[in-house]
């Protein structure tokens, strides 16, 4: 400590403060938008108040054990439990729950970073499912049904499937065929972005049709607290004995109050508003979406955009291209955020994203269209000639996530790393979406993309401070 001073120092927190003194409108995480989705049954001051623990007086375990159930039947799932500590909690309680160490698993390829973890922690052995991506905008739209159907030939060992669906930009697949391709395999859904598609009138698209787990990041859109979210599980597939004691093995023996009654007034909340809410946003948003397509130079992610023809678009996730107009989404989020004082969800080369959740004050969706319409009459860039793409080939394993995160490892310069076996995920945050993962052979098109990522100004997980790689000491095919 540099003087005695600095012991009363809360760079922490002054930064939070810091932040919200310069009165952004958000159309970011966590969708709540200051506990507007929790219904008028609570105070800002309850939050200091119910922070409470395992008390004698207090039947907490009856209480949760009745929320689980409701947040069930709302659900439509068997079994629900809260999670404490997102969906990461749920992903990984269900690969330690589902499956036997050394255990072969599908996995697509744009799953989150913490399912490439989950591998590590349950064993596993992946075998990587190419994906499709949409037309001239670079981003992920789902796992290619012919890919999977060729996998499933290939690999009748695979006990299961483990994908994202919605994607972080909101385009979902229809569950059902994807069902239909694994057959009686374990299914287990990240729908850490979804779990709204129902209620306006698109339930095949959602989870609960075909998956026998899912799982939903309930604070990134629906509107619980951050690091909360449920564990879905239904049909005879699952032993949920083995869910919950997995589920014990990876939780804080002291699971925050607060956040569990987030998620039990979010979902009461939603039960009995949300179909009309999002009903009645659902014709805004269109609107929203059209009109700011109609502006030159920009380019809105819509239904009829993918690759694959039955896939749709989150109508409240609203995803823009400015690349016709010579801008990067780093250039757009930062204009938005410096010069209309407006943060976005996430942005990267292509693209960016922005969340609207139906309870967003209308006034912000003014503020963020008068934004669009000023940006757009004073752009004179030149057009940029493609999207940056994230499509990386789908290669084998060559050693099993775990071998590799218990193996000796060195770090390189990512020029040096290829051709190497990579000991970590090397991934773009956000969205967390690896390019390449552990065990698998760096190559070069994996680096030039890293460092296209790096110059646009994105971020890199997966790199030390002083930008090197990590890499295992160990070579071989554990094939």
């Amino acid at each position: 400590m540099k003087n005695q001073a600095e012991r009363y120092l809360t760079p922490f927190f002054f930064e939070l403060l810091r932040y919200l003194e310069q009165g952004k409108t958000g159309f970011h995480t966590p969708g709540h938008r200051g506990g507007i989705s929790w219904g008028d049954g609570w105070q800002p001051e309850d939050l200091l108040r119910i922070d409470l623990t395992e008390l004698s007086g207090l039947d907490w375990e009856r209480a949760k054990t009745d929320a689980e159930r409701l947040a069930a039947e709302f659900y439509h799932a068997d079994q629900s439990f809260f999670l404490v500590q997102g969906a990461t909690q749920g992903l990984h309680a269900s690969m330690l729950g589902c499956f036997n160490p050394g255990d072969r698993v599908f996995v697509a390829r744009n799953c989150h970073s913490s399912v490439y973890n989950g591998l590590i922690l349950a064993d596993l052995y992946p075998i990587y499912i190419d994906i499709d991506y949409v037309p001239g905008w670079g981003l992920p739209e789902g796992v290619n049904l012919a890919a999977l159907q060729q996998a499933v030939k290939d690999h009748p060992e695979a006990k299961g499937l483990i994908l994202t669906n919605p994607t972080y930009q909101g385009i979902a697949t229809r569950v059902n065929a994807i069902r239909q391709v694994i057959g009686d395999r374990i299914l287990i859904i990240d729908e850490a972005h979804g779990g709204h598609f129902e209620w306006w009138g698109k339930p095949d698209y959602s989870a609960f049709i075909a998956a026998d787990l899912w799982i939903q990041g309930t604070h990134k859109f629906l509107g619980s607290l951050t690091q909360t979210g449920f564990l879905h599980i239904k049909g005879p597939r699952v032993d949920l004995g083995r869910i919950a004691r997995s589920l014990q093995w990876i939780s804080t023996t002291s699971p925050s109050f607060v956040f569990m009654a987030s998620l039990d007034l979010n979902r009461a909340y939603l039960a009995g508003e949300g179909r009309t809410l999002f009903n009645r946003s659902l014709e805004q948003m269109t609107e929203l979406k059209r009109s700011l397509a109609s502006l030159p130079g920009i380019r809105v992610l819509q239904d009829g955009d993918t690759a694959h023809g039955e896939r749709i678009v989150d109508p409240w996730r609203l995803s823009c291209s400015w690349l016709d107009a010579g801008l990067t989404g780093y250039e757009v989020d930062r204009m938005l955020r410096e010069e209309y004082n407006i943060q976005a969800e996430y942005a990267d080369f292509n693209q960016v994203t922005l969340l609207c959740p139906p309870w967003q004050p209308v006034a912000d969706l003014r503020q963020l269209a008068e934004a669009f319409q000023r940006m757009a009459c004073r752009i004179t860039g030149e057009k940029r000639r493609f999207p940056l793409e994230f499509r990386m080939p789908v290669g084998p394993v060559e050693i099993a996530p775990r071998k590799i995160a218990f193996a000796q490892t060195r770090t390189v310069t990512p020029e040096m790393a290829v051709g190497c076996i990579a000991a970590e995920v090397i991934a773009p945050y956000p969205p967390g979406i690896p390019l390449v993962g552990p065990g698998e052979r760096i190559t070069a098109e994996m680096i030039s993309v890293l460092r296209d990522i790096q110059t646009a100004g994105g971020t890199v997980r997966g790199m030390n401070g002083r930008g090197e790689i990590k890499i295992s000491c160990i070579e071989g095919n554990d094939d």
